[in-house]
This record gives C-alpha cells, sequence and structure tokens, in this order.
C-alpha cells in the first residue's frame, strides 16, 4: 500500500496556494475555509478513495493529523469496498 502523505501534502498546496506545507500547519491559519476545505476533501475522495469528511478537517486542522487521519480512513474505505489501494496516478499536478 502506498502513503498517501505526500499527495494529501501537494493537494494541501494547490489549494492554498503556499509553496511549502509542514507538518504542524494549520489548515484554517494558512488561510483554509470551508470552500477551500470541502475542495481539498472531495479531491482526496476523488483521488486517493479515502472516505474523509469536512468534519474530519475541522476536528483535525494540522497537516500531520489530517495526513494520518485520510490514511488510516483510506485502508478501512479500501478494506470494506475491496478497492485498489494502488494511487491513481492520473492526478499529475498533485504527484510530487
Amino acid at each position: 500500500m502506498q502513503d498517501a502523505t505526500s499527495l494529501v501534502r501537494n493537494i494541501w498546496k494547490n489549494t492554498l496556494e503556499v509553496v511549502k506545507i509542514d507538518d504542524n500547519d494549520h489548515f484554517f491559519v494558512l488561510g483554509g475555509d470551508s470552500l477551500l476545505g470541502s475542495i481539498v476533501v472531495l479531491t482526496i475522495v476523488e483521488i486517493i478513495c479515502s472516505e474523509i469528511t469536512l468534519l474530519d478537517l475541522y476536528e483535525n486542522p494540522t497537516f500531520n493529523e489530517f495526513a494520518d487521519l485520510v490514511n488510516q480512513k483510506r485502508v478501512i474505505s479500501c478494506q470494506l469496498l475491496n478497492c485498489d489501494m494502488t494511487l491513481q496516478h492520473n492526478y499529475a499536478k498533485y504527484l510530487a
């Protein structure tokens, strides 16, 4: 199984239009709001197959917390749905 952390980091960077995301960066301190949060969540659901919600982002607003949760929920989602755990590579702008 591939770790989705670098992909989540790139989604944050592209959505928030920042150059760098540190592990302890706070989504809302970096300029995130509910609309940008929705974009992040929908992008993650589409690309990573993680059943993440906007509430998850509010409850885990630092990058490390959120990325860890995305990875945890991704594993659970894929086990329940018996889906392919390979990250989708047709989203080049989010890949490192």
